[in-house]
């Protein structure tokens, strides 16, 4: 299990090498790699919920991170290393000597601060400093939204009580922070993997309604898309017509909200 493990951790992480290759020059990828192998040693004795090593973690935030939000060099190490310093006993301090004042300061910013006291309660703290990383740099906000969009891809694994818990503060806060930065695919990934969570009848009754019509919906899309293309290129005009079907929790509000 666990030399399965190895290969599935080493072709993650070359995925977001291979990514990253022709955005850096050698030497910035002899730093990436090498904040990456950091965060595997740190990260070496601890598991998630769902038993996988705790290092799929962060390789995966580090491949939405340069795949999905195509972010620089420094917010990719960011993504490796988000977690080493609150689940670790490496410092800031520590990673500054490493890999430079720019890394550890985003690594400081999405830290979750450890209080004996909260200033108002432990989750409302918790979205004030989210809100204060815009303030400070937006490259961390995304770190911050590529962390739960895969906490949310891989939820199945926590209780029911978090998953519903994780479900509503990533509606009311993650996926409107998503809008509001233009980040439609996140943001509407994050809202539909909440609606399962939330109400998985509803999400169901959508997802098989959907693929009941999806022979009926291509046709009328393509038909309607044929009809333009066909008046534009008889007025000389050269264009690109893209469709989209509108995503789950879309339907989903326009259905039971609005009772359509």
């Amino acid at each position: 299990m666990e030399q399965a493990y190895d290969f599935e951790i080493q072709q993650s992480a070359q995925k977001v090498f291979d990514v990253m290759a022709p955005r850096i020059s050698a030497e910035e990828m002899e730093l990436l790699m090498k904040s990456y192998e950091f965060a595997k040693e740190a990260h070496k004795d601890q598991k998630r919920k769902s038993g996988h090593p705790y290092i799929i973690h962060p390789i995966a935030v580090a491949r939405i991170a340069a795949e999905e939000l195509k972010l620089d060099l420094h917010s990719v190490m960011c993504a490796f290393l988000h977690d080493v310093v609150e689940d670790t006993p490496h410092t800031k301090e520590e990673l500054a000597e490493l890999f430079g004042d720019d890394v550890a300061f985003l690594v400081d910013i999405v830290t979750k601060r450890k209080k004996d006291r909260y200033e108002n309660t432990k989750q409302v703290d918790n979205y004030k400093q989210i809100l204060d990383s815009v303030h400070y740099d937006i490259r961390a906000l995304m770190i911050k939204l590529a962390d739960r969009l895969h906490n949310m891809r891989t939820l199945g694994y926590k209780t029911k009580e978090k998953q519903l818990e994780k479900a509503k503060e990533t509606l009311d806060v993650y996926a409107p922070l998503a809008h509001r930065l233009g980040i439609s695919k996140i943001k509407i990934e994050l809202e539909d993997l909440s609606l399962m969570y939330l109400d998985s009848v509803a999400y169901h009754e959508i997802v098989d309604g959907l693929k009941q019509m999806q022979s009926e919906r291509d046709s009328y899309v393509e038909n309607v898309r044929s009809v333009i293309a066909d008046k534009m290129e008889a007025l000389g005009i050269k264009c690109h017509i893209a469709a989209r079907a509108k995503h789950i929790y879309s339907i989903f509000r326009k259905m039971y909200r609005q009772n359509k």
